[in-house]
């Protein structure tokens, strides 16, 4: 039981950080609906847990098949509800600051300004373009943009890497969480990607690597997928293999390791 409560005051406390880093810039005041969120997030995974404790722990509840389903729900849930809100939240950040980081890279006094929308989980950063700093000269006007552009895509998929590396090495808890977060890296870049036809504006990241480098979205989008389905079985496989072992959700020895 002390495991369950500490799981979820874990999830609470990562899911405050990541709200935390993205509220000050948020286009919308719905800080008390994100603390909310957390709130309802953290009974909502206590209770998935608990079912599954209880569930491991009744030996003719665990034969059924509403048993076995009720021991994985616990394991797929909670990393599917906090990727849900707060995992895509870090991935549009994290976009938004690669865009803002090579900004000040190959542009003087560039001051971006990064807007995150909480609700569709959107971001923008507006920078001053005017002049080129020494790297910006290196790379030429067209250059520049191109490397301001392809950053934020870059800064995603970077994190998804090191998602994915950070699970192969991890504590098992932490394992589904940061193979679902890899996954989510590389398949929200897809899914970018392949809005570009449908969404293609001045601003579409994929919209102006294709104008500029040739890059196709639709072949891009299908490449990234394809990637993003490494980390999701490494997911389910995890998943699996903690579910067919319940026991070891609350056996002290085995979380003190």
């Amino acid at each position: 039981m002390n495991s369950l409560f500490r799981d979820s005051a874990i999830e609470l406390g990562v899911s405050s950080l990541i709200t935390s880093l993205v509220l000050p810039y948020s286009t919308y005041p719905v800080a008390s609906a994100m603390l909310t969120h957390l709130a309802m997030q953290t009974v909502a995974n206590t209770t998935f847990r608990g079912m599954g404790e209880f569930v491991a722990f009744c030996e003719q509840s665990r034969e059924t098949r509403l048993g076995r389903m009720m021991i994985i729900a616990t394991h797929v849930l909670p990393p599917i509800d906090f990727q849900l809100v707060h995992g895509n939240l870090l991935n549009t950040l994290i976009h938004e600051f690669g865009h803002a980081t090579a900004n000040l890279l190959v542009y003087q006094n560039s001051v971006p300004n990064i807007q995150i929308d909480l609700l569709s989980q959107t971001g923008s950063v507006a920078a001053n373009a005017a002049t080129l700093s020494n790297f910006g000269s290196l790379l030429g006007k067209t250059g520049a943009r191109i490397f301001v552009t392809a950053m934020g895509p870059l800064a995603v998929l970077s994190w998804g890497v090191m998602c994915i590396a950070m699970a192969k090495i991890g504590p098992p808890k932490l394992k589904p969480y940061l193979y679902l977060m890899g996954c989510c890296s590389f398949a929200s870049t897809g899914l970018y990607a392949f809005s570009t036809p449908t969404y293609e504006r001045a601003g579409h990241d994929f919209s102006i690597l294709k104008t500029y480098v040739g890059l196709p979205p639709i072949p891009t989008s299908i490449f990234l997928f394809m990637i993003a389905a490494y980390p999701l079985i490494l997911f389910l496989k995890e998943v699996e293999s903690q579910a067919a072992s319940p026991f070891q959700v609350s056996t002290p020895d085995l979380l003190l390791q």
